[in-house]
């Protein structure tokens, strides 16, 4: 009999709400500074970001095999204050799909219910796209927590189908754990084989000129520059003038910052250097000068 049990088991789903709120922490953009307003803004659909925040909180308290969250329209409406029109919407546009979630109807209490799990490579990887980031940096950010960056979903990956029943077959359970498993393990030893055999000194200068690059594309993505347009920029004229350029724009009282800078940029203007104090740039005079009068000449200096 526990045997049985064992067997039944599940690997329980990451912790994404845990994960999102380090991330958030450690990224500190003024426009994000919460984990509801990154998923609102990664779905851009107020009903959608409600569902998906519930969804990433039950997910780890899943218990039906598979990690299969259900949810009815009763449900919706008790947590989230949606309507069955609202959540029809959702489903029909393929919001939560777009980040990976994978929706089913099966049943829950000898009802068709709608069932929800994550696809959490798909998701990393949405993520990332959407922070301008790489799965490999979010995954290092967050620790060794994270889901393997993996964006290809395989059968054995977050991909079996479940039975007639709603549960899905206990080899193929033990496969898929097996296999996350072992691509963790892998990765985690490729990354201390690759810090045996390179100096510690070239990875902290890598990490810190990507670090800057990243401040950098921030302050101009603040500016109204995007992402790519900024690389363009600091590939055209390299990061060092493109961050003088930017301090003076900051400085500026403009009304089109970014077309400033671009304009700076492309015609090369040159910025006066702050200079010093004028009694230290002029000559030195006779203070015998600035005595005038009837008794001037009787006056020692």
């Amino acid at each position: 009999m526990d045997n049985v049990m064992v067997t039944q088991q599940h690997a329980p789903s990451t912790d994404w709400l845990g994960l999102l709120q380090t991330l958030v922490r450690l990224l500190q953009r003024p426009d994000i500074r919460s984990v509801p307003a990154l998923i609102g803004k990664l779905l851009t659909d107020p009903c959608a970001a409600q569902m998906c925040l519930r969804l990433l909180y039950w997910l780890p308290r899943a218990k039906k095999a598979g990690g299969w969250v259900y949810k009815s329209a009763r449900d919706w409406n008790a947590e989230c204050n949606l309507s069955p029109a609202q959540i029809k919407r959702v489903h029909s546009r393929g919001y939560l799909e777009q980040v990976g979630f994978v929706r089913q109807m099966l049943k829950a209490n000898g009802s068709p219910t709608t069932h929800y799990r994550l696809n959490e490579p798909v998701f990393l990887a949405r993520l990332a796209e959407f922070l301008d980031l790489t799965p490999e940096q979010i995954t290092r950010l967050v620790g060794q927590n994270a889901p393997v960056a993996e964006v290809k979903p395989t059968p054995s990956i977050g991909s079996v189908a479940p039975t007639s029943s709603g549960e899905n077959r206990p080899a193929q359970m033990a496969q898929t754990a097996a296999t996350l498993t072992s691509i963790t393990i892998q990765d985690s030893q490729h990354e201390i084989r690759h810090e045996q055999q390179h100096p510690a000194v070239v990875v902290v200068e890598a990490d810190t000129d990507r670090d800057c690059e990243i401040r950098l594309l921030d302050e101009l993505r603040q500016m109204g520059i995007l992402p790519d347009q900024g690389r363009q920029l600091m590939a055209a004229y390299g990061s060092e003038r493109v961050l003088v350029v930017l301090r003076q724009a900051q400085n500026q009282a403009r009304l089109n910052p970014a077309g400033y800078l671009i304009r700076a940029l492309r015609d090369n203007w040159q910025f006066e250097q702050p200079s010093y104090n004028r009694r230290q740039t002029e000559p030195e005079r006779d203070a015998s000068t600035y005595i005038t009068g009837k008794y001037a000449e009787f006056i020692q200096w």
